[in-house]
């Protein structure tokens, strides 16, 4: 009798351990084959290569339906138009806006109600004056004060 509750003892304990094992070999093998399905693609191009970002921030700036780019740091205030795809063109959307200084933080929105957004971005790396600017939908910028 004591060899028979031996077995038993044994059984209760080896079959979960068999099944966690199996479950576990099974999520392996799953989990490799998505990581073997997946293709990657870069989703930067057209952003720059040099300079620091401090922050950023997405809107519609000439109303095409695709999320733009807002970008501030050391290279001023930068709009960069998306396609949607990932890639991004900051030619020709940041009439107006400064292309040198620090900057640290920066919204967008339509705070004229004009229907157009407009940019309000703080200067210096903690938060400091405000600069804000009147965007008109096609990428130029009229300095404003806040």
């Amino acid at each position: 009798m004591p060899l028979f509750r031996i077995q038993r003892r044994l059984v209760r304990f080896v079959m979960p351990m068999l099944a966690a094992a199996a479950l576990l070999l099974v999520l392996v093998t799953l989990t490799s084959w998505a990581a073997n399905t997946i293709v990657w693609q870069p989703a930067s191009a057209g952003l720059p290569a040099s300079g620091v970002i401090r922050d950023v921030a997405f809107g519609d700036v000439n109303n095409d339906g695709q999320p733009d780019l807002i970008a501030v740091g050391t290279n001023g205030v930068v709009v960069y138009q998306g396609n949607g795809a990932g890639v991004w063109n900051g030619v020709g959307y940041s009439n107006g806006l400064p292309v040198a200084g620090q900057y640290g933080h920066v919204v967008v929105g339509d705070f004229n109600e004009d229907g157009k957004l407009d940019i309000v971005a703080s200067q210096g790396i903690s938060p400091g004056p405000l600069s804000a600017w009147t965007g008109d939908g096609a990428g130029n910028w009229t300095a404003c004060s806040v």
